[in-house]
């Protein structure tokens, strides 16, 4: 397993299943967050950058 830093990440991201992030410089930097798969693919393909999938998370979930 790997782990890496997102750079200015949305303070709300970790409650959505999708993240979408893209390399500039060797940095990892956010682009959104998404309930649905094919939503976060479409943003990975508009920045040209990869979903991170929060396995801990299905669609949207609010803080406890």
């Amino acid at each position: 397993m790997y782990e890496f830093k997102i750079n200015n990440i949305h303070p709300n991201a970790h409650k959505y299943e999708f993240i979408v992030a893209f390399m500039c410089d060797g940095e990892v930097w956010y682009w959104g967050a998404y309930r649905y798969a094919w939503d976060a693919e479409a943003g990975a393909k508009e920045c040209g950058g990869f979903v991170v999938h929060n396995v801990r998370i299905s669609g949207y979930q609010e803080d406890a």
